[in-house]
């Protein structure tokens, strides 16, 4: 609460938002936006720097509060997207299939970019990820995601897995 009570005193002294952000080593937006909820309370600077830190907080933190609820689309898409999710494992399910889906039952939804932001805020929310040290060049890591490889041995037309396949080296 120190730092809104400075932002406060340098812009009564006449300090711009500037000057008010490098004394303060604050981001210019952030003293903007002190500013701005300053000027939209109505309150004099004096009762506003007499208020004690958890009313001067309430001050504040009221104005960053969503009063209003969310869009009915968005709550229709997150009731959508564990059955997305589960369908995603399917071999051959991809995420452009999924929103060509949605966009046909929902016409008035969401575009494929937020469809995807919130798809993906949903994955890692559900899904926690871990990341594996290694040396660059050490290990190597397949992530495939189509049909399993088959081999054909020419010779024979066979793709049976016990059939050797002898490799000869260049003359």
């Amino acid at each position: 609460m120190n730092k809104i009570r400075q932002v406060l005193r340098c812009y009564a002294s006449g300090s711009g938002t500037r000057s008010i952000s490098s004394m303060l080593n604050l981001s210019r937006n952030t003293v903007k936006k002190y500013l701005q909820v300053y000027q939209k309370s109505g309150l004099s600077l004096e009762s506003v720097l007499s208020l004690d830190d958890s009313s001067l907080c309430n001050l504040f933190q009221e104005q960053y509060k969503r009063s209003e609820e969310p869009p009915a689309r968005y709550k229709e898409l997150q009731a959508l997207l564990p059955g997305y999710a589960k369908r995603l494992k399917k071999k051959g399910v991809t995420r452009q299939q999924l929103f060509q889906e949605y966009r046909s039952d929902h016409p008035d939804g969401y575009a494929r970019s937020r469809f995807c932001t919130y798809f993906q805020a949903y994955l890692a929310l559900s899904h926690p990820v871990a990341h594996l040290e290694h040396k660059a060049g050490d290990k190597m890591f397949i992530d495939y995601a189509g049909d399993k490889l088959s081999l054909v041995d020419r010779g024979h037309g066979s793709n049976d897995p016990r059939r050797s396949f002898r490799v000869h080296p260049p003359v």
